[in-house]
């Protein structure tokens, strides 16, 4: 809350936060309630992140194999959804982000 009233007495003109990360949730937020634009960079390719070092025997058995991935893409989606701009790291990034629906 503190940030948050920081922020309101700085009255920031734009907003600016990188996914994943914590601080992108609170970047959301502060944007919505300071009625300022949000630019997102997207700076790890967290899809893949997640199906290589989160499908463990024990998600693959209870969730399957897919789960984890399809969870970063649900999440990047929501986050995303909230940005007024979207920035990534490459052609191929944004290519692949537009056709999973970000």
């Amino acid at each position: 809350m503190r940030a948050l009233s920081l922020m309101w007495r700085f009255k920031p003109e734009i907003l600016h936060a990188s996914t994943p990360s914590l601080l992108c949730g609170i970047g959301i937020l502060s944007s919505k309630c300071l009625n300022v634009p949000l630019v997102l960079s997207y700076h790890t390719h967290l899809p893949v992140y997640a199906w290589n070092y989160a499908n463990s025997p024990d998600w693959t058995r209870t969730m399957g194999p897919d789960f984890c991935e399809w969870l970063s893409w649900k999440v990047l989606r929501m986050a995303h959804s909230m940005a007024d701009l979207t920035l990534v790291t490459s052609p191929q990034i944004a290519a692949e982000l537009t056709a999973k629906g970000v």
